[in-house]
């Protein structure tokens, strides 16, 4: 089947890092088509991967703080 093009617009966005765009595009794709389940299974993708980004965000200044000499 082929992909919406609302939904390519929200995985463009989504390479590019611009979560909160690709997550309104995935959400309107939602409601266009309530029936299919990708736009619903790339908006958990997405926040997943801001949950990534995140952890990692927080790791990387641990570690910095910790090799500063500051705990």
């Amino acid at each position: 089947m082929k992909q919406p093009p609302i939904i390519s617009l929200g995985y463009w966005y989504e390479q590019q890092g611009q979560w909160q765009e690709a997550l309104k595009q995935y959400q309107k794709a939602a409601e266009l088509a309530p029936n299919r389940v990708e736009p619903v299974l790339q908006q958990g993708i997405v926040h997943y991967n801001q949950a990534a980004q995140s952890d990692q965000e927080i790791t990387e200044m641990a570690e910095e703080k910790f090799q500063q000499g500051g705990a």
